[in-house]
């Protein structure tokens, strides 16, 4: 059984090294240079590798990103060479999560109210705030268009025409969805006979059996009936045969 040596012996620092791993972390050198980057490994001797690690100067260290020249794929720091190190450490279900005013400042006291209740305020606008309309009285799509001089249909097609382009819109929409059934029921009988009857003819039948034809024929051929009623003495004399 092989020995654990280091810091690999400590099970409670290991679990935190474990924690740190993928997470953005500020190392401080004996010469007070700080560097950020991307915690990737830690050796028996506490020996750091970062990725993606930058060096914090002053011209810097406001930006929300450091600059790609200024970044090393991959930097490794001794023990001996480090100060001190830190991250931070945030509840993913926290950040995700939705949270009231209330829920925002019991967090900023670290989950204390204390003695003094905070009454919430009712935000009111500046004298000289735009007027935001109430969102039962606010105008639909097509009347804010026409408010911001927006296209007006009727102005369109008419600059069409002018233009020479004819359009084909319907107002009824017949051409993009299923037209309505027109007629009362004496004529939907009808039109059930004629169907029915058009089902029945010898036509029909006719189509219907050269649709659902497996046999390979020939395309230079037309196919009758004839051929169908030789195919059918083929197969009822072969099913006899034993």
């Amino acid at each position: 059984m092989s020995q654990v040596d280091g810091i690999y012996a400590n099970h409670a620092l290991l679990t935190i090294i474990n924690d740190l791993v993928g997470k953005e972390v500020l190392v401080e050198a004996v010469d007070g240079a700080k560097y950020s980057g991307i915690f990737t490994a830690c050796s028996p001797e506490f020996d750091i590798g970062l990725r993606h690690a930058y060096k914090i100067t002053t011209g810097n260290m406001t930006n929300l990103l450091p600059k790609k020249e200024d970044m090393t794929t991959k930097m490794l720091f001794k023990f001996s060479d480090i100060v001190a190190m830190s991250a931070l450490m945030n509840e993913e279900k926290v950040i995700r999560g939705f949270a009231t005013d209330r829920d925002y400042h019991i967090k900023q006291q670290n989950g204390r109210l204390g003695d003094e209740e905070h009454e919430l305020q009712e935000w009111s606008a500046d004298e000289d705030a735009e007027e935001i309309e109430p969102l039962d009285q606010m105008p639909d799509q097509r009347q804010r268009y026409q408010r911001n001089n927006g296209w007006n249909v009727e102005e369109m097609f008419n600059t069409n025409s002018q233009m020479g382009v004819q359009s084909t819109y319907e107002e009824d929409l017949r051409q993009y969805t299923t037209a309505p059934v027109e007629g009362n029921e004496e004529d939907r009988r009808r039109a059930d006979q004629i169907a029915r009857e058009i089902e029945n003819s010898q036509q029909s039948k006719f189509n219907a059996r050269l649709e659902n034809d497996d046999d390979e024929r020939d395309l230079d051929k037309q196919t009758t009936e004839e051929d169908f009623e030789v195919q059918s003495k083929r197969g009822s004399g072969s099913g006899g045969q034993r």
